[in-house]
């Protein structure tokens, strides 16, 4: 028996660490979708503006549009602006340019959090001044930093695991799937505190990444200010915050953990958390704006159900009663079915039309990312069968 839960405690390890690895967020970056001037124009008069159109709203606090001449000298322009309030449109006005050649270094943020750079050149009058070699010298020292990028992706994985283990951990303690004993309690109220951390320098971080800045940057007071001022960053600290309430008064009140109250505020602290996922990701752009939100929110309550019930289940193992087992399969079950139904309609929301998921990189990785939840739910239904089976096998017989 002993051997056997090893087994299926190994089997439901590797089984999260797959999903986590193979259903990670797949990501439409925001793309130029018109520009003017246009990239490579050559103009009879000067440009009074340079106006950038992308795909979806962007942030531009924490990015800008630059503008060189055909040396390589920085020509200063106004601080860029969305016009008429249009949040997928940034522009900025010019001074008045001389005739030659000059280049446009542009870098934003898109709605997932990830910056968006390039550049592109254009010409006022008859000759060309440029330098051999300057845009992509330009380009090429416009990066994103390594370390603090390497940081942002570790943040973001950890609050992650920490919405899944904090919310998914309260709910299978507070339905009595497993024991609410100080082993889980400690790990609720780590996790929680891991994931409120990770969350908070996830801000600077953002910065770091976006401005090619190494770890120091989370030192540094105006990256935090800069971040605070973007949906992004606001929406990023209301779910650090919301993890780290509602996991503190829940096992503070743990001993009312049967009444209708205590499940009333884990299921408004997930909805918290949800919804500030979407504004801190993609959930709230694009077409149909209140359903990104919903189907975000649901998503992510459904992956901290499914998720974060099988980690405690595992740390829970030994103890855990063939009665709380099956309940918890039923429910995983109806979690599997939501967060593959959400993720579905949240990628048609994004492509647009069924002809978009192989038309688009979006789409392809969404099409990869459903092969991968596939995978991963096929080696789940053999853990339960297997489960159940051993279950069933051992309860004991009813003598006639």
């Amino acid at each position: 028996m002993i051997r056997f839960r090893r087994a299926v405690c190994a089997c439901v390890a590797g089984l999260t660490l797959a999903t986590f690895a193979g259903v990670g967020r797949v990501s439409a970056h925001a793309e130029l979708l018109d520009s003017d001037p246009q990239p490579g124009a050559v103009l009879d008069t000067a440009p009074a503006h340079i106006t950038l159109t992308f795909t979806e709203p962007v942030e531009i606090s924490l990015g800008a549009i630059r503008l060189f001449d055909g040396t390589g000298s920085s020509i200063d322009v106004s601080a860029a602006r969305h016009p008429d309030g249009n949040e997928a449109i940034v522009e900025v006005d010019l001074p008045a340019l001389a005739d030659g050649s000059y280049v446009v270094d542009w870098r934003v943020v898109s709605a997932d959090s990830h910056p968006v750079h390039a550049a592109f050149t254009f010409q006022v009058g008859p000759e060309s001044n440029l330098e051999s070699g300057l845009l992509d010298e330009i380009i090429s020292s416009n990066h994103s930093g390594s370390t603090a990028s390497t940081g942002l992706t570790i943040s973001r994985s950890l609050v992650t695991a920490s919405i899944a283990v904090v919310f998914g951990g309260l709910l299978a303690c507070g339905l009595g799937i497993v024991p609410f004993g100080r082993r889980q309690r400690v790990v609720i109220g780590a996790s929680a505190a891991i994931g409120a951390v990770a969350g908070a320098l996830a801000m600077p971080l953002e910065v770091g990444y976006t401005a090619g800045r190494s770890l120091g940057v989370i030192t540094d007071g105006s990256a935090w200010r800069a971040v605070f001022d973007t949906t992004i960053g606001v929406a990023w600290v209301v779910r650090a915050v919301g993890i780290a309430v509602t996991a503190a008064v829940l096992l503070a009140t743990r001993a009312h953990c049967r009444a209708t109250w205590w499940r009333v505020l884990l299921g408004l602290g997930l909805a918290v958390v949800g919804i500030a996922s979407a504004y801190g990701g993609h959930g709230a752009t694009g077409r149909w704006h209140y359903l990104g939100v919903l189907l975000t929110m649901l998503h992510v309550s459904s992956m901290a159900v499914w998720l974060g019930g099988l980690a405690m289940l595992v740390l829970s193992f030994g103890d855990a009663q063939r009665d709380g087992v099956e309940r918890f399969s039923s429910i995983a079950l109806l979690a599997v079915v939501t967060v593959v139904a959400t993720g579905t309609l949240q990628g048609f929301r994004q492509v647009g039309s069924w002809d978009g998921l192989t038309s688009t990189s979006y789409g392809k990785l969404l099409i990869w990312k459903l092969i991968a939840v596939a995978a991963v739910l096929g080696v789940a239904a053999v853990a339960r069968a297997a489960t159940h089976g051993r279950l069933v096998a051992t309860r004991p017989r009813v003598e006639a």
